[in-house]
């Protein structure tokens, strides 16, 4: 993969990277949006309609990521640092405010963790779930930016974080 877009008039159009108006890149082709959650730099999914019904679903990010810092598909025992309330990235565990992540949660409900995303307090889905000590959580999911967006009720992933480094 590696295409880079620009996103104009509702959908991307190819783009060389070069380009000061490419502004996103396919980190991936899928035959589903779920299997684009834990493609490292995906932050959103577009697909476009095939000739027999289905969907060619692109995992897209920003083009200028460092990937090593995506938190997509990251585990437990790894630690992401909290930028504000809506940035999160991966970080060493001894990095100055980077925290644990003690639990990942996949596919959770809005409502038992609340709707904003990012930096939120709602430890009860992640105590409950077997991760104690959860002081922060951090939720996100991806966005779906293809001809008729949805807008989901559920996170694709709420991690569990513990006490800063």
């Amino acid at each position: 993969m590696g295409d880079c877009l620009h996103f104009a008039d509702g959908k991307y159009k190819g783009e060389d990277c070069d380009e000061q108006r490419a502004d996103s890149k396919v980190y991936a082709a899928k035959s589903d949006a779920d299997d684009c959650v834990d493609v490292p730099g995906t932050s959103s999914t577009y697909y476009e309609p095939t000739s027999k019904g289905g969907r060619n679903w692109y995992c897209i990010g920003d083009k200028d990521l460092d990937l090593t810092k995506a938190i997509n598909g990251i585990n437990t025992d790894e630690c992401i640092v909290v930028n504000g309330s809506a940035a999160a990235e991966k970080s060493p565990c001894d990095a100055s405010g980077s925290r644990p992540v003690l639990k990942v949660l996949k596919n959770v409900s809005k409502i038992s963790v609340g709707a904003a995303s990012g930096n939120e307090f709602f430890p009860n889905e992640c105590v409950s779930k077997g991760a104690k000590g959860t002081e922060l959580t951090y939720s996100w999911g991806l966005e779906d930016e293809g001809p008729n967006p949805i807008q989901s009720l559920s996170w694709d992933r709420v991690l569990c974080l513990g006490s800063k480094a």
